[in-house]
Formats: C-alpha cells, structure tokens, sequence
C-alpha cells in the first residue's frame, strides 16, 4: 500500500481554512492503519489529515516534500537486537524536528522503552483502540516536541550569549584588562597590551606602578585604596612607560567586581575614551538573553555559590535575587542528592568533558521537593582555568511525579492481582477479585466479566463490578438479559481479539443495554462522576 493520494495527505471533512494536524502512519497491515485512521476521526473530527505508507523508505520518499507534522510507526521485532531500532532511526534522520510514536503490541512493552530511549515521544499498546487515549497521545508528543524545541533554542540563546561574553574581552577594540585589589594585572586583551607596545602575556602579573613613566608615581594607588574601602568606580589618567620607552598618557575607567559576598574581589580597567559605547551594548546585549530566557539560568562561582540568577530561576525556587546569592548549595539542593554530579563536575573542572546534565531535587523556599534537570558548562580565563558555571534549569517535578506514580500503582495493582489468584478457590472467585482491583485501580465504576460458548457466543456471568449498585443495576439487569452473538455488541470485539476491550461509547449495543446505559452515564456526570468508562475483560 503506497502513499494514499499519490503522496498527498488524506483530509477528514472539515471547515475550509480550519487548522489541521498532519498525520502519517507508518504500518505494513491496512487494516491496522484503518483502525489508526478511524481511532484519530472518532478522537477529535476535523482535526487531523492522515497519510499512510506500508514501509518506512515509501514513506520518507513520498513525505518528503510535504514533511508531517507526526508519524505513527507500527514498531516490530525483539527488542534485544538493534536492527529493531531501524525504523525509527531512519525516520528521526529523515524527519529530526517530527514526533514520532510508535505502536507495539501487548507484551512488547520492552521494545517500546527501547524506541523511547533511541528518540520516540511516547507509544501504544495495540489493542484496544482508545480513540480518546490515542489523541490525548498524539496532542501530548506535539507539545513535548514543541517544548523541547524550545528549550534547546532557549539553551542555544543562552551559549550565544556565553561565548559573546567570552569573547567581547578577548576581541575587544578597546584597551580592558582585569587586575586583582592592588593593581596587579591579571588578564588583558590584545587592545591594551598593544596600546603599551606588549604582548598580553607579558603584562600579567604587572601592577600598573610597576608600567608608570619616571615621576609618575603610584599610577591609581589612591582610587585603589578608595574601591578597597567601598567605592564602586573611578578614574585614572597617568602617564605610563610604553615598552620602546617613550611615556604615553592613559586614561582608565576602573570598576569594583563584586563576589556574592558584596565584597570586591577584582579590578575591571578599560580605556574611557573607547570603552563606554562598547561596555553599555554588550552589557544590554547580554542582559536581554540572560533575563529573557524562558529556563532558569544561574552563574555559579568555583565554590557553588550562585553569583547570578534570572528572573526564570527566580521563579523555580520562589526567593527574591539577592536572597538566592544568600544561600550556598546545602541549602538548595535536597540532602539526599548533594552528591549527584559530582564526579561530572570534578571532570569537567578538570577539562575532560566541556559540560554535563543531571536530573536532581531541590528545595523550594516553602520547603516543598523539586525535581529540576540541570545542564552546565564550565568558563575559563584566557589562560584556561576554572572561571564560573554557567548552569540552566528545567522544572520536571511534574514528570517525575507522574513518573512515580505511575510506577507504584502499576506495582501495587499486579501484587494484588496476584495476591487475589493465590488466595481464591475457584476460578469464578479469583476472576471476581481481580476484576474488583483493576476496575478499583482504574477507576472504573463498572466491570463485568462474559463467557465464551461453544456455539462461539457470548454467555453474560454474575461476576460484576459496581461502584454504584443502585446507579448502574439497570445496565446490570439489561446486560444479563441481553444475547451477544459472535459479532454483535461490544463484547464481541474481546471474544475477537481475546484481550481487554475499553470503550466510552455504547451506540452499538442493543438497545435497552444503551439506552440504560446512557441514562447511568448522564446521572454520573451530573454527580461528578466524569469517568464512566466500562471494562469487559475475556472469560474462560
């Protein structure tokens, strides 16, 4: 089956200039592809175009003009060998920015982490078509895309940033140069060694007393003494020595820089009469990105101290700025996590690596956990130490809840399933306990459990779940007295397939069935009771 349309996509009716969303369905069975498109139709009409390819080459040929904006890929094979990654893979390098889900059948939830871990949004289980589950799915993979498209231009803007901070110093046509409380310099670029006749390195280490021309004097002993003392700035215009050995007149501005303690740690000198211009734009410039980014973003010194937070950061932890330069890791992050990364972060001190990424928890200011996920890069000095860490900051609490959650009730629910099997006599009693439990679990307030006949119809049973005896019992009673052949009603599709069947809509039933069923459902969703989902699993 190729590319229906030639290659175009395959609208549902819809309003003309309505929005749409471009699906394509990677699927070898027509059939499964049917049940795709009709499970995306019955999910949200009008929302989506489907295209449909029964192998992934037909499909990023004929796609590749029009690329979608989704691809659902029915996923096969063990899960344990790597060719089983190569559809997926194949899509993901012809389509990188796409979202892809895939699909895998009951039992082959392994493969589905596999594709996870190699790219996949997310996935589903065959059987049953939810047609709710499944656009809840594919809405969901779209937003995880677009957000992490976000992030990584975010992420982009931030090392533009960083590496324009870096090398505004180093390429800057005006004379700047850092020096440490006495005017020993430390670091100078190109523009203010040359104006001395220098190269940089030979500079280092230098007061600016040890360059002053004869009669000069201690050049800025005074402001230095002054900034020590608490002032933020000043100026200095002297006469220095140039290397050849003539006197040159050098006008410096020179600022305190500040350490989180408020204290100066060191000198920021330029040349006034061509630095101001320069400084105020670069400055701006870097301001706008660093304010503006949408992820937490924090310059940390060498020790862990946070020497500057946006407002983003701000925000994830609840503290005002100044009190976020207040506190010292210890506090920040959560005790039982205060050893995570830190063998990234000794290597990427170190030089072994250019930067890392962790997911661990933090403390918010009202005592609540966070789960942040964390990326870091080290900033070195010209000469290549250790300068700061630039780090950014992503809130996933809410994933890792979900995560967790998820987790523990998936545990929970098998160790009573389990436990319900040992413990029962008989097969009715073991089938009516678990049946209780999942539906229970689920939150599902009817359950009820048919068998399969001879004649290959379906023989309703007593085993019922029933959260409201009184809201349902006439669904109930309709249900016992209704026949279910092998193709009629619902229940046909679990003897069909032999597996659990979940459904919302109950049209297809016989009519006293639907009917009953219809009002139980109203009076729920008058109650509040919005789930009324209806679980029908196989008998033996």
């Amino acid at each position: 089956m190729t590319l229906m349309d030639r290659g175009g996509w395959c609208p549902s009716a819809r309003g003309r200039g309505a929005v749409v969303t471009k699906i394509l369905l990677v699927m070898s069975s027509a059939a499964e592809a049917a049940i795709a498109r009709e499970a995306l139709a019955a999910a949200e009409p009008e929302a989506f175009e489907v295209a449909s390819a029964d192998s992934v080459c037909r499909a990023i040929a004929c796609a590749a003009d029009e690329p979608p904006d989704l691809v659902l890929l029915d996923l096969e094979g063990d899960a344990s060998r790597p060719e089983a990654m190569a559809p997926l893979e194949m899509l993901r390098a012809a389509f990188p920015t796409v979202p892809v889900v895939v699909v895998v059948e009951r039992g082959a939830e392994a493969l589905a982490q596999r594709a996870l871990e190699r790219g996949a949004r997310s996935y589903l289980i065959k059987h049953p078509q939810r047609p709710a589950l499944l656009g809840r799915v594919v809405r969901h993979a779209l937003e995880v895309e677009r957000l992490v498209n976000a992030l990584a231009e975010t992420r982009a803007q931030s090392a533009r940033a960083e590496t324009n901070l870096t090398s505004l110093f180093a390429t800057a046509k005006v004379g700047m140069a850092f020096a440490d409380l006495d005017g020993r310099l430390e670091r100078v670029n190109a523009a203010f060694a040359d104006s001395l006749g220098y190269a940089g390195a030979e500079l280092e280490g230098r007061r600016l007393a040890d360059l002053a021309a004869p009669g000069s004097g201690d050049v800025g002993g005074s402001l230095l003494a002054q900034i020590r003392d608490g002032s933020e700035s000043g100026e200095v215009e002297d006469l220095l020595l140039h290397r050849d050995g003539h006197p040159i007149l050098l006008r410096l501005s020179v600022s305190a820089v500040r350490g989180p303690s408020g204290r100066p740690e060191r000198l920021l000198l330029a040349e006034r009469s061509r630095a101001e211009e320069a400084l105020r734009l670069s400055e701006d410039r870097f301001r706008a990105v660093f304010e503006g980014a949408a992820s937490g973003i924090a310059v940390v010194d060498l020790e862990g101290r946070i020497a500057n937070a946006n407002a983003a950061l701000q925000r994830i932890f609840g503290y005002e700025h100044d009190e976020l330069l207040a506190l010292t890791r210890e506090q920040l992050v959560h005790p039982d996590d205060l050893e995570l990364g830190a063998e990234a972060r000794a290597e990427l001190f170190a030089g072994l690596r250019d930067g890392f990424e962790i997911e661990r928890r933090y403390l918010h200011k009202d005592g609540r956990t966070l789960w942040l996920k964390l990326t870091s890069s080290l900033v070195r000095t010209a000469t290549g130490a250790p300068a700061f860490v630039i780090s950014a900051c992503e809130d996933v609490t809410s994933r890792r809840q979900a995560e967790e959650a998820l987790r523990i009730r998936t545990v929970q629910l098998l160790e009573l399933v389990a436990a319900a099997a040992s413990q029962a006599g008989t097969v009715d009693e073991a089938l009516e306990i678990c049946l209780h439990h999942v539906c229970e679990r689920a939150g599902w307030p009817v359950g009820h459990a048919l068998l399969v006949g001879e004649d290959g119809g379906l023989t309703p049973t007593s085993i019922w779940y029933l959260a409201d005896r009184e809201l349902y019992e006439s669904f109930r009673e309709a249900t016992m007295s209704a026949p279910f052949g092998a193709d009629r009603g619902f229940p046909s599709s679990v003897l069909k397939t032999g597996k659990p069947t979940w459904f919302e809509d109950l049209a297809g039933e016989p009519v006293e069935r639907h009917q009953t069923g219809g009002r139980a459902v109203a009076e729920a969703r008058q109650r509040g009771q919005h789930r009324a989902d209806l679980l029908e699993l196989p008998g033996g």
